[in-house]
């Protein structure tokens, strides 16, 4: 973190963590191999940054538009951001606030912006809900983030929203102010504390003046309700470079990220102390790709309804950055299942595929007579919307099912944030009835309640309602 003195302490993080690895083994361990640097540039999406801290949790790169860079201002390896999209490019991190920290924390990271960032991008981001999917047009989702903001006196705008659902309940949950800084493209080292009593925001180890407004006059009453009833340990969709919302990731080199579980005191922020919980330098190291999964044997799995399936791995497809994979199901009557897991989460289980049409059942006594994955990478620009550049890529398979005459043929797209699902027929035909399914495992998951314009805010909504 080129804190005191900054070789010294890279290497101490080092020997700690590989003591710590002797200590307790790798079972538990994923597989990774590590990059040489040179290569590392060429695609680092999925690529695990180990934690130089007190805590082993590893970041996760993401985006084909990450990539690390050595920098000679700096005399050392650090990660490079140019997206030009949501998903371009940005770093994951692991849940930091899960422990609630009481007490207070401090984030901390060095950066230079690039001339052309844009506004609104995220220099880092702590939210309730996964990237991309904030309320909108409200943009009133539970936050803790700091973005570039070109306001009339300052370029920096921090948000505070409390909340754990979707949206937070009122501006008394809600303090967004600009912090005196400057916006350039030398190297700064940017520091924020927060506490129940307030945040402090330092650059370059001294404090920043805040705006001087109704919301930044609430800091205070917002982080007394971030820090109670172990409200924080909801903020677990952590960032460096991406959005709770939509607006593309940021244009900048970062590096020694850094999180401790306190709150520093402007001394400590003024030379950062050496015993951060997570610390992530981009040193070569430090830095390892997961082992390719294997398409692996056939799996056994049971639908929510009870049906017993078995997986199709040859049929397996996985997003461009690794993270989501979406894998292909049958049963004993012929009908097809698909299941989706986010980093090795399953997020939608085994669900119905086909549809039933006026002259044909397409969804059992299906066969799978055909099937190819190829991935698709285009972009292009809009003449208008929120967002000008386009990035479309994805890995698509395409799934023949026979029965008889009739060839109904499934098109599954894996993006690094979602999927789809498409038909075509061989021939003409009344669609009467939609077959695909979409289960959710027990919980609870976002979205609107029928309505005529489906213009209302996102809500909690149960499991199989």
């Amino acid at each position: 973190m080129k804190h005191q003195p900054k070789q010294f302490t890279r290497l101490c993080g080092i020997a700690a963590a590989a003591l710590l690895l002797i200590q307790t083994g790798t079972a538990n361990l994923p597989q990774r191999s590590q990059l040489p640097l040179t290569a590392a540039a060429a695609g680092l999406s999925g690529a695990k940054v180990a934690s130089q801290g007190s805590k082993q949790d590893a970041a996760v790169i993401r985006g084909s538009q990450a990539s690390v860079v050595r920098d000679s201002e700096r005399g050392s390896s650090v990660l490079s951001l140019s997206g030009t999209s949501f998903g371009g490019g940005w770093l994951q991190l692991p849940e930091m606030l899960a422990s609630g920290c009481s007490k207070g924390f401090t984030f901390s990271l060095h950066y230079q912006l690039s001339a052309d960032a844009e506004d609104y991008t995220r220099i880092y981001q702590f939210a309730t809900l996964p990237f991309g999917s904030g309320v909108t047009p409200s943009y009133s989702s539970p936050d803790i983030s700091l973005d570039l903001n070109r306001g009339s006196d300052a370029q920096f705008r921090t948000s505070l929203f409390a909340g754990s659902g979707s949206s937070t309940s009122g501006d008394s949950a809600r303090s967004m102010f600009t912090i005196g800084a400057q916006r350039d493209t030398k190297w700064h080292e940017l520091t924020v504390s927060y506490a129940p009593s307030g945040a402090k925001f330092y650059l370059d180890g001294k404090e920043t003046a805040i705006e001087d407004s109704e919301s930044a006059g609430r800091l205070s009453s917002v982080c007394s309700q971030l820090f109670s009833d172990g409200l924080l340990k909801n903020y677990s969709y952590c960032s460096v470079g991406h959005s709770l919302y939509t607006d593309n990731d940021l244009r900048a080199k970062v590096d020694d990220i850094a999180f401790y579980d306190y709150a520093l005191t402007a001394a400590q922020a003024a030379s950062l102390p050496d015993d951060p919980a997570y610390l992530y330098t981009f040193e070569e190291d430090t830095i390892s790709m997961p082992e390719p999964a294997a398409a692996g044997e056939p799996e056994n799995g049971v639908t929510p309804s009870g049906t017993a399936v078995t997986s199709h791995p040859d049929m397996q497809t996985v997003s461009p950055d690794g993270s989501l994979v979406m894998k292909i199901w049958s049963d004993a009557r012929g009908s097809f299942y698909y299941s989706v897991d986010k980093n090795g989460d399953t997020v939608i289980q085994p669900s119905k595929l086909g549809l039933t049409a006026n002259n044909a059942d397409l969804s059992s006594g299906m066969t799978a007579s055909e099937s190819s994955v190829t991935e698709h990478d285009e972009e292009y620009d809009m003449p208008f919307g929120k967002h000008v550049h386009i990035r479309n890529h994805y890995e698509e398979l395409e799934l023949a099912l026979s029965k008889g005459n009739d060839i109904l043929t499934v098109y599954a797209r894996a993006y690094d944030d979602g999927i789809g699902v498409r038909y075509t027929l061989n021939h003409g035909a009344t669609v009467n009835s939609e077959q695909t399914e979409i289960n959710f495992p027990n919980g609870t998951f976002w979205g609107n309640w029928p309505n005529n314009t489906y213009e209302w805010n996102m809500v909690e909504v149960p499991s199989g309602e």
